[in-house]
């Protein structure tokens, strides 16, 4: 990992650990660590913001972002058809699904 990647990283899990009930800063950390390439730890991050509970907008993101990264991972073909699935029954304008 680079050094600027380094420093991302750590920034963004700082702010976790200072506002740890914070579903946004969650889904944040996990949309910087997916476009990282650290997919892994991308879903922990947005699996527990939508544990936390977003608004609308955000949710969308979360799940759009878990049902790729699923995808991406290999192993979660089904998981990441479930996510994409729920979300299309939630939101079925949303173009990104």
């Amino acid at each position: 990992m680079t050094k600027r990647r380094e420093i991302r990283t750590i920034k963004t899990t700082s702010l976790v650990c200072l506002y740890p009930n914070d579903s946004e800063i969650y889904l944040h950390c996990g949309l910087v660590h997916d476009s990282m390439g650290l997919e892994k730890e991308a879903v922990e991050f947005c699996e527990k913001a939508v544990r936390l509970g977003l608004k609308e907008e955000n949710l969308k993101d979360a799940f759009v972002c878990l049902g790729s990264t699923y995808r991406v991972l290999g192993n979660y073909y089904e998981k990441s058809l479930e996510v994409l699935t729920e979300v299309r029954k939630l939101f079925p304008d949303y173009r990104p699904v």
